[in-house]
């Protein structure tokens, strides 16, 4: 449909059998002011389903008699081939029950051929193509709707599931935090027997010197009490409050090199490969190198020693999350994997399932990372290996 100021122009289908009709027809429709309409003829069913076919009208006008066929077959023939001109029975009988008949079909609106006129036939189109427009304006801003509706309901499910996420984080946080505290405080407590412990072992050794069954059995007593000396100092770093002085703007890249350089033995003594690719740009972030060197190293040693005793490669990788400025360092074995069961506890102090592990070193590892307002994420499955990500706050330009 064309417009020109005020002034329509309409491009009408009408199908009609009857030749003095379809002239009729033309003739209302010259008669109406200021509105143009381009009228094209279907003489037939046949004809009617090929030029419905090319979707171009604006409404298209039906007789309801049409041979052998009935206006109302046009009709359901158009609202099955997809196009949205609206369709007005023409008919020579008006009933009630041709209106019904007409509506059920898919009609628009439908006119008694006795009854027309020139401004009632204008009005009739005019009316049905508005109300077309008017139902293709309802329907899209119903789909409008509908997809902000459905895309709303995404984003409300993926909060939810973020929210959630963070909860739990927070509540493993708060838990690891509150063992810490039991757990300092009891090695606390330790630290001093221990050493009374150890330095009365060490001047009973040099009083026996010389009985050899008595300085063996001491010296297992006092390599056993060096050994809970050493837990129990392992036990105090979980909760050592951090002092902010040291904290610094650290290239990671030059962190990861020195973390490599520390470990080259572990990794040919291992058969291990260092994978890692060569980066073009800088990630820089606020930290403690000591620290953050410490939670790498502790890092790479645990893949290195999944990966016994055939060894393997450990793939080193840097990248930015910019929409939390946050760096990601990932390290990924290609060892067994860890077990799903497994997983939500690795982090928890004093969980392991190395024969000799103490199951510390990732739960320092975990407390140190929360301390930079960091966290920890963990991919694994068995045969199939192992993936830690420490994710750090980016040093913005800003900071």
């Amino acid at each position: 449909m064309n417009h020109t100021g005020n002034n329509r122009h309409w491009k009408i289908l009408l199908v009609e059998d009857d030749e003095d009709d379809y002239v009729l027809t033309r003739t209302l429709l010259s008669e109406v002011r200021g509105n143009r309409y381009d009228l094209h003829w279907a003489t037939s069913y046949d004809a009617a389903v090929h030029k419905i076919s090319e979707n171009s009208w604006d409404v298209i006008l039906v007789d309801y008699d049409l041979g052998s066929h009935t206006g109302l077959e046009v009709v359901k023939n158009v609202s099955a081939s997809g196009c949205h001109a609206p369709v007005i029975l023409l008919t020579g009988r008006g009933s009630y029950e041709t209106d019904v008949e007409a509506m059920k079909a898919g009609a628009a609106d439908y006119l008694t051929k006795a009854e027309a006129n020139s401004l009632l036939l204008e009005r009739t189109i005019r009316y049905a193509i508005e109300k077309r427009q008017n139902d293709e304006e309802l329907r899209k801003s119903r789909d409008e709707l509908r997809k902000s509706r459905d895309e709303l309901e995404v984003r409300v499910r993926e909060r939810t599931q973020e929210l959630e996420k963070a909860n739990r984080e927070l509540i493993k946080a708060e838990k690891h935090m509150a063992m810490s505290r039991m757990i300092a405080s009891i090695a606390h407590e330790l630290n001093n027997p221990i050493q009374t412990i150890e330095n009365c072992l060490y001047l009973l050794s040099n009083d026996i010197a010389g009985n050899d069954s008595g300085q063996e059995v001491l010296d297992m007593a006092l390599s056993e009490a060096r050994r809970i000396a050493t837990l129990v100092n392992q036990l105090r770093e979980i909760y050592r409050p951090m002092k902010v002085s040291p904290m610094q703007p650290l290239d990671i890249c030059e962190v990861l090199s020195e973390v490599k350089t520390l470990i080259a033995p572990h990794l040919q003594h291992q058969n291990v490969v260092w994978k890692q690719r060569l980066e073009t740009e800088s990630y820089k972030v606020n930290g403690i190198l000591d620290q953050l060197k410490q939670i790498f190293i502790n890092i790479s040693l645990n893949g290195i020693e999944a990966m016994q005793p055939h060894g393997g490669e450990l793939t080193v990788e840097i990248c930015r999350d910019a929409l939390n400025q946050k760096i990601g360092i990932s390290f990924k074995d290609t060892g067994q994997g860890i077990n799903e069961e497994d997983l939500p506890k690795i982090f928890e102090p004093f969980f392991t399932t190395k024969d000799k592990g103490t199951g510390l070193g990732l739960a320092i590892c975990y407390d140190i990372v929360q301390r930079h307002d960091g966290n920890i994420t963990v991919e694994s499955s068995p045969k199939q290996g192992t993936k830690f990500t420490v994710w750090l706050p980016e040093k913005t330009s800003s900071q």
